[in-house]
C-alpha cells in the first residue's frame, strides 16, 4: 500500500474506532450506575444514620456518571460527524456497487467477506 492508501484507509477507519468508543463508554457508565445505586440506600433500604462518607460516595458516584454521560454524549456527535463525512465521501464515487461495499465496511463495520 501506498502512503496516500494507507492515509485513505485510517481516514475511513475512524468511524469505527469512534464506535469502539462509544461502546467502550457506554459499558463505563452502566458499571458506574450499577455502582451508584449500590451505594444509594435509599432504594431498598433508609439508610438514617449513616456517615457523611457514604453520602459523598454517593454523591461522588452519581457526580461520575454526569461526567460519563457527557463523554458519552460528545463521543456520539463525533461518531455523527465522522459517519456523516465519511458517508458523503463515498457518495462522491458514483458507482452503486462500490458505494454499498464500502458502506458496510466502513459505515456498519462489517467485513470484506
Amino acid at each position: 500500500m501506498t502512503p496516500e492508501e494507507i492515509k485513505v484507509k485510517n481516514w475511513l477507519n475512524r468511524a469505527f474506532y469512534a464506535d469502539k468508543k462509544i461502546k467502550a463508554l457506554d459499558m463505563l457508565l452502566n458499571a458506574s450506575r450499577m455502582h451508584a445505586e449500590g451505594l444509594d440506600g435509599t432504594k431498598q433500604y433508609n439508610y438514617t444514620g449513616k456517615s457523611d462518607t457514604r453520602l459523598n460516595g454517593t454523591e461522588n458516584a452519581f457526580l461520575k456518571i454526569a461526567d460519563m454521560e457527557s463523554k458519552y454524549s460528545k463521543q456520539k456527535q463525533e461518531l455523527i460527524k465522522i459517519s456523516d463525512e465519511i458517508s458523503e465521501a463515498i457518495a462522491e464515487l458514483h458507482d452503486d456497487d462500490l458505494e454499498t461495499v464500502l458502506m458496510h465496511r466502513y459505515l456498519l463495520f462489517h467485513t470484506i467477506e
